[in-house]
């Protein structure tokens, strides 16, 4: 039974939520969910520091919004509304830090990419979908790329 107000929308977060740590697929019983929640007209919506939802997911949980990149990306249905970029002096300030034992991985939808000799964790990129495209010099020689 609904409570005697109605939510105008429902958020959840995705990894460890909707959809197991170690997967990139709803389960069975997550989809059945989302689709009895949607048989009341809830609205759904999934919040991530994902770049992004698989098309497979997106269409499975019929989502009428998402927001990924924590945040730094938010799409209604199909419309990306809107998307935060880095300033150049973001960008350099990242590029340049000097964090002992930090590193950046730089990804996007195609995939991601590290610094040379990087210890970012590769079989758990792949294992959860995510492409490794090659090191930041291996694509951009000149470092113009990594650049607005």
């Amino acid at each position: 039974m609904l409570p005697p107000f109605r939510p105008a929308l429902l958020a959840f977060d995705l990894d460890g939520t909707l959809i197991p740590d170690q997967d990139k697929n709803l389960n069975v019983e997550t989809s059945a969910l989302l689709a009895e929640l949607r048989t009341l007209d809830l609205k759904l919506a999934v919040i991530t520091g994902r770049d992004g939802l698989s098309d497979r997911v997106r269409e499975e949980a019929c989502l009428h919004a998402e927001a990924a990149n924590n945040g730094g990306t938010i799409r209604i249905g199909d419309e990306i509304i809107h998307t935060e970029k880095l300033a150049p002096e973001d960008l350099d300030l990242l590029l340049n830090h000097g964090l002992d034992g930090g590193e950046i991985v730089i990804s996007g939808e195609g995939g991601y990419a590290v610094p040379e000799n990087s210890a970012a964790p590769r079989e758990w990129m792949e294992k959860h979908g995510v492409t490794y495209l090659g090191s930041w010099l291996e694509l951009c020689p000149t470092g113009d790329a990594l650049r607005p």
